[in-house]
């Protein structure tokens, strides 16, 4: 197959040129699409790690060892916390989780404070308050949250069956 082109203006009008310029643009937006992905799996890395050195730094070493244990490697929640506050302090609080990991909190004068449909003051957060915290992270491994929603604790266990004075 022989293609002439005998002037520029029939070739950019070609269905061949117009193939290229499709072939290009689509792995243009490829290449977009993966580069997205590096820099989201890389700012979610360097929090891990970030947060790795700060607690080395705080208690000397990691509390599973340098390696953690086998099969122990997803990274952190680097968006948020849910737990119980354990210390306040004017514009910082640290947030024990389900798993016991404690993360440092910062609260700024735009961080939103909710109870129940309320908004509140920071300064009204105390130590025990479950909260669920919505931020990002800083490059010291700390959150800095836009949302901090307290939440009701949850109700007391209830017994187990048949433990009355009248079991059988």
């Amino acid at each position: 197959m022989h293609i002439n082109f005998t002037d520029w203006k029939t070739f950019f009008r070609s269905k061949l040129f117009k193939g290229i310029l499709c072939g290009i643009g689509a792995l243009v937006a490829l290449l977009l699409v993966f580069r997205a992905g590096e820099l989201v799996g890389f700012r979610k890395a360097n929090f891990s790690y970030q947060w790795g050195e700060g607690y080395y730094r705080a208690v000397a070493g990691p509390h599973r060892g340098f390696f953690g244990e086998p099969g122990d490697r997803d990274f952190l929640t680097s968006h948020g916390a849910f737990g119980t506050i354990l210390t306040v302090a004017s514009s910082s609080m640290v947030v024990q989780g389900p798993d016991n990991l404690e993360k440092v909190v910062l609260v700024t004068t735009s961080t939103v404070v909710t109870k129940f449909r309320e908004r509140i003051a920071a300064s009204a957060l105390q130590p025990s308050d479950q909260v669920v915290i919505v931020g990002a992270p800083n490059d010291t491994g700390e959150i800095e949250a836009k949302l901090i929603r307290v939440i009701p604790l949850p109700p007391p266990p209830l017994p187990p069956e048949g433990n009355g004075p009248h079991r059988r």
